[in-house]
């Protein structure tokens, strides 16, 4: 009788959200080489596998049109909004910024730099989800071999070509990270001390793999080498669900506003790098981000386009 009730909605996963979009915006604004590898080679497949813990298969073509809604349209109002911003900053500010043209909005993904580099997630997103969701119709060996078979033609096609519209040709990695976040689900108990021996055992795996395998970026298509790339990424993620079992004040509210600082972070970057050190640009990115989704909250107009929520 309770199956229709809305589950309490788990914290430890806006945390694990915080601590990623952290990372993100540290990879991005630092200058020291040493962390990039480490952050690139986990911090995308944690959000694939965090959105595959959250996800519900679609009930019919509304809810699909609504998920889409949710995310397509923050993508497209941030785009505008941000070439408004940068458009007056240039010209105020001095700023040379680049703007991309029409025909690299029109493609995105790879086409889209600079201040909009992250801008191939979010269709990368919604494409993994309609995917899982096609794939979870299937039993469960079936899931498994399509899963496996189709990151394996996306890691062939990484080795072809050099574009990666819309960020699509991504999907194919990030699906088995969607598919092991819902296979799971948030069920996984990692308490007291056993959460301290996963946490040992994990770090360990970690510190052993990372430096044996190649260059990894999900967006450009480099998912390193497998399969340890796939067992780093994995271990990576599954840290920041550990440590994200300890509450930490705020730390969910910055989870909960992971979207808007992926999409605020590279723009407060690429205006304020001139003057701001990388740290304090990135408390500003994640700070700023955090209160201006908390604001944009209170707006109907603002949570309907640039959240993506109802109005």
């Amino acid at each position: 009788m309770n199956s229709k009730l809305k589950p309490e909605r788990a914290l430890w996963i806006d945390r694990a959200k915080a601590y990623g979009i952290m990372l993100v915006v540290i990879g991005h604004v630092s200058p020291i080489t040493a962390l990039h590898h480490p952050i690139y080679v986990f911090h995308m497949p944690l959000f694939f596998l965090l959105s595959g813990m959250t996800f519900k298969p679609f009930e019919g073509r509304a809810d699909v049109i609504k998920r889409s809604r949710s995310l397509l349209l923050p993508y497209l109002a941030f785009g505008i909004l941000i070439t408004l911003i940068l458009a007056v900053a240039n010209r105020v500010m001095m700023q040379g910024v680049p703007i991309p043209g029409p025909l690299h909005f029109l493609l995105g993904g790879t086409f889209l730099t600079g201040a909009y580099g992250i801008f191939w997630f979010p269709p990368c997103l919604l494409a993994t989800l309609l995917l899982l969701d096609r794939i979870l119709h299937l039993t469960r060996w079936q899931q498994v071999a399509a899963v496996i078979l189709i990151a394996l033609v996306a890691a062939w096609l990484s080795t072809m070509v050099i574009y990666n519209p819309w960020g699509l040709l991504t999907v194919g990695m990030a699906l088995p990270f969607a598919y092991a976040g819902y296979t799971f689900g948030t069920s996984a108990s990692f308490g007291g001390g056993k959460a301290l021996i996963w946490l040992a055992g994990l770090l360990l795996l970690f510190a052993i793999l990372q430096s044996h395998t190649g260059p990894v970026d999900y967006k450009y298509l480099r998912f390193g080498d497998l399969p340890q790339s796939v067992l780093l990424a994995f271990a990576g993620s599954a840290i920041i669900c550990i440590l994200s079992l300890v509450p930490v004040p705020w730390l969910d509210r910055v989870g909960t506003a992971s979207l808007t600082i992926m999409y605020v972070h590279l723009p407060i970057y690429y205006l304020l790098q001139p003057w701001l050190a990388w740290p304090s640009i990135m408390l500003l990115a994640v700070g700023g981000g955090t209160l201006l989704h908390l604001a944009l909250a209170r707006w109907s107009p603002a949570r309907k386009w640039l959240l993506g929520r109802p109005a």
